[in-house]
């Protein structure tokens, strides 16, 4: 399995808080079967500033990986916070090497997504929506209409078994009955309520919608980004 949406690059945002746990939190990775990690730090506009310390600390992290012969690669991204301010920095909202930008939107104030997926596919890249089921405001026909303007869905896996209510497990049920997603991540940030817990979500996808979605959403699409990394 690959994991696109992580928390794990140490000190920088409000997940993994030093090195000591991010390299656990990617041994619990290397445990349950995930053999390749999106670091996806929070981006707003106001912290661009803390780029070269990102990039410092991400090369830190892999040579720890290294040293400790943690059998996982590791791959710099990031979570961005979208305002409509943060298009005119279309070259610093992708992951390194790519045009796949991870967008994640606010959670209590209604943003149009739709318009916000067609402006960056205008510009050349390819948004993803960071845990869709997360936004309230959102209606069935819109997540439909996400895709045809040319987004990419992402969930949760806490949200597909639970852990984050009952109304996002539905949704997400939904979801993936519409095959409407394309990436569930893990979006971990720690590893007590908020771990390192694809192969759970993993072996229920299989059994509800079989081996070749599943394979999907856990790993083909995911391969996609990491090749085009690697190009």
């Amino acid at each position: 399995m690959i994991d696109i949406h992580t928390h794990i690059l140490p000190g920088v945002d409000d997940g993994a808080k030093d090195m000591d746990m991010a390299l656990l939190m990617l041994r619990q990775q290397v445990l349950i079967g995930v053999t390749d990690v999106i670091l996806t730090p929070h981006f707003k506009r106001h912290n661009i500033e803390k780029t070269n310390y990102i990039e410092e600390t991400f090369s830190r992290l892999k040579q720890a990986v290294t040293e400790e012969n943690l059998p996982i690669n590791l791959y710099l991204g990031k979570e961005v916070y979208f305002k409509d301010q943060l298009l005119d920095l279309k070259d610093t909202l992708a992951f390194d090497h790519t045009t796949y930008t991870l967008v994640e939107f606010s959670t209590t104030h209604e943003q149009s997504i739709e318009e916000t997926v067609f402006n960056l596919k205008v510009l050349k890249l390819k948004p993803i929506v960071a845990h869709i089921e997360r936004y309230p405001y959102l209606k069935k026909s819109d997540y439909h209409s996400i895709k045809r303007t040319g987004g990419q869905i992402q969930i949760n896996a806490a949200s597909l078994y639970g852990l984050e209510g009952f109304r996002r497990r539905k949704l997400i049920h939904y979801l993936l009955k519409e095959s409407l997603v394309d990436y569930v991540a893990s979006d971990c940030h720690n590893l007590t309520d908020r771990k390192p817990n694809l192969k759970k979500a993993y072996q229920k996808v299989l059994k509800k919608y079989g081996k070749v979605y599943a394979d999907q959403i856990f790993y083909e699409n995911q391969k996609k980004i990491l090749d085009s990394i690697k190009a």
